[in-house]
């Protein structure tokens, strides 16, 4: 499995991005944990995958709020619960990828510049005690 952990982890990556299960996103953070050494080479690119399903339904979840605001109904968690434990588990990823590149800085330096924007964009719009209080 472990010359395979690359091909693996980007197959699980494609399907979370097409399916959005929390089992698929669970699956990629317990690779992550299992493998940390094996990917440190490609951390850089498995974090912008990461990053950009991750801002992709915290986009959707604001389309959703702002229509929800203007036919004046409320909105509930982010999006629904699949997406809010989506959401988490992609960020225990990226935390467990950091702790991956503790000897690598200049990987960690690029994985924490892709990390940044969708982080300020989960605290401008207050979703972070959702991602963080929600009920997983």
């Amino acid at each position: 499995m472990v010359p395979n952990i690359g091909r693996i982890m980007q197959e699980l990556l494609k399907m979370t991005n097409e399916v959005e299960l929390d089992a698929l996103t669970n699956t990629t953070r317990s690779l992550v944990a299992e493998f940390a050494e094996e990917v440190v080479p490609f951390a850089v690119e498995l974090s912008e995958q990461l990053m950009a399903t991750y801002v992709r339904l915290i986009r959707e979840t604001l389309e959703s709020r702002t229509r929800e605001a203007e036919a004046g109904t409320l909105y509930g968690e982010l999006g629904g619960e699949e997406k809010t434990l989506v959401c988490m588990n992609i960020l225990k990823t990226i935390d467990q990828l950091v702790g991956s590149l503790e000897k690598s800085p200049v990987s960690l330096a690029k994985v924490e510049e892709t990390v940044l924007p969708g982080l300020e964009l989960t605290i401008r719009h207050n979703l972070l005690g959702r991602l963080l209080f929600s009920s997983h």
